[in-house]
C-alpha cells in the first residue's frame, strides 16, 4: 500500500496558507472528515505560522535487537527524513511519549540549513532558544532538558539500576556495579521510519499531507482532499465575516446565524443575510423538481472547460480556466464536479 496519498500543488499550498486551522477544520467537518487536530502540539513561539508538505518520521520504543538493526550514523532514518525536507516541507515526527526528546539544536541545524519549513512533534524539543534563533517555526508537545534517541552503542540492556531505585531499595556495594557505564540520559526511543504513514497527536498523518499551523495548533489536510478543504474553508471565512461584521453592526446573540453548516435554508436568518449581501451559497429550496431540492448557489463565474475554437487537427482542443459558466435556464442543470470542475447538463428535450 502506498504511503504518499496524493499531490499538493504550490498553488494550492499558498491558498492553504491563507487560511485559519480553525477554517479547515471547519472544511474537514462539513465532508465529514474525522478531526485532523495535531493533539498537544503548541507553537515554540509567537507569531509562528506554517504551511507546507508532510515529510514524516517515526519512532520507536528502545529495544536491543532493533537498535542493533537500524542504519547508523547518516543513514539513520531521522537524517533520511531530515535530505527530503526543503522551504516548502513540514517535518512531523511521531514520538513514543510527549515528555520524550525528538531532538535539539545539533541535530536541528541541518534543518535550518536546508530551510525547513517547519517542524511538529507530539513529542518534546530541547535547547528551546537555539532553535527558537534558526527560525524555522516549530510546534511541540512541550520542551524538555531530556536526551533524544540514543545510539545503538549505548542501548545495551546491561544497565545499573537508577540512583533513585538503588537508594528506596538498600545500598550496593561499588563492587557489584557492572563495569560498563549506564546510556548517558534517560532517552527511550530510536528513529524508525521516515516517510511512511504515521499517527502523532491522534492523527493519522501521509507523506504529502498539507500541513498547517498556527498559533491555535496544526492542523493536516489530506492531500487527497485538499482542494475541495479549501474551497469549503474559504466559502465558510466570507460567511463568517459577514456574520461577524453583522454582529457588530447590530449586536446580539451569535446563535442568530452561527454554528452554520450546508445546505443553509434562505429563508433562515442568517440565508436572508447572505442574501442581502449578494453572497450566493449551498442551499436547500423547493422548486419545480421537487421540496427540498438541493442546488447549488454558489455558482463561480467561469469553469474549466474544453472548448474547439476553430476547425482543424485534435490540437485545436483547448481546455480553458476561465471559460464563462452558462447562465441556466429552466430544465438545465450544472454539476460541481470535484474532479472536472463544472459540468453543464442540457436535460430539455
Amino acid at each position: 500500500m502506498a504511503a504518499v496519498g496524493g499531490s499538493v500543488s504550490d498553488e494550492l499550498l499558498d491558498k492553504l496558507g491563507t487560511l485559519s486551522t480553525q477554517s479547515l477544520i471547519d472544511g474537514l467537518w462539513v465532508m465529514g472528515w474525522p478531526d485532523a487536530t495535531i493533539e498537544g502540539a503548541r507553537p515554540l513561539g509567537k507569531g509562528q505560522k506554517t504551511c507546507g508538505r508532510a515529510v514524516t518520521l517515526r519512532f520507536v520504543p528502545q529495544r536491543p535487537d532493533i537498535a542493533a538493526d537500524k542504519p547508523i550514523g547518516v543513514n539513520s532514518p531521522e537524517y533520511e527524513a531530515f535530505e527530503e525536507c526543503g522551504p516548502r516541507s513540514v517535518l512531523v515526527m511521531s514520538s513514543v511519549g510527549p515528555w520524550e526528546s525528538v531532538g535539539g539544536d545539533i541535530k536541528f541545524l541541518r534543518l535550518k540549513q536546508l530551510g525547513v519549513g517547519g517542524l511538529v512533534t507530539d513529542g518534546s524539543v530541547r535547547d528551546t532558544d537555539e532553535i527558537l534563533s534558526y527560525g524555522f517555526p516549530t510546534w511541540s508537545f512541550s520542551t524538555t532538558p531530556k536526551q533524544g534517541a540514543r545510539p545503538p552503542a549505548l542501548a545495551s540492556p546491561h544497565r545499573c539500576a537508577p540512583p533513585r531505585l538503588a537508594a528506596a531499595t538498600s545500598p550496593v556495594p561499588a563492587s557489584t556495579h557492572l563495569s560498563s557505564p549506564p546510556p548517558a540520559g534517560p532517552a527511550f526511543m530510536q528513529p524508525w521510519e521516515a516517510n511512511g504513514v504515521i499517527e502523532c497527536g491522534k492523527v493519522v498523518v501521509r507523506p504529502g499531507d498539507a500541513i498547517i499551523g498556527d498559533q491555535d495548533g496544526v492542523v493536516v489536510v489530506p492531500a487527497a482532499a485538499a482542494e475541495k478543504v479549501y474551497e469549503i474553508a474559504h466559502g465558510r471565512e466570507v460567511v463568517e465575516e459577514i456574520i461577524k461584521a453583522e454582529l457588530i453592526a447590530n449586536p446580539g446573540p451569535p446563535g442568530k446565524y452561527y454554528p452554520f453548516k450546508p445546505p443553509i435554508k434562505p429563508e433562515s436568518p442568517l440565508g436572508k443575510l447572505l442574501t442581502s449581501k449578494g453572497v450566493k451559497f449551498m442551499s436547500t429550496r423547493a422548486g419545480k423538481f421537487g421540496a427540498g431540492r438541493r442546488h447549488m448557489s454558489s455558482v463561480p463565474a467561469t469553469m474549466k472547460a474544453a472548448v474547439v475554437r476553430e476547425t482543424g487537427p485534435a490540437e485545436a482542443l483547448k481546455v480553458e480556466k476561465d471559460f464563462p459558466v452558462p447562465e441556466m435556464k429552466d430544465g438545465q442543470v450544472l454539476v460541481n464536479n470535484e474532479f472536472a470542475g463544472i459540468n453543464f447538463i442540457d436535460t430539455c428535450a
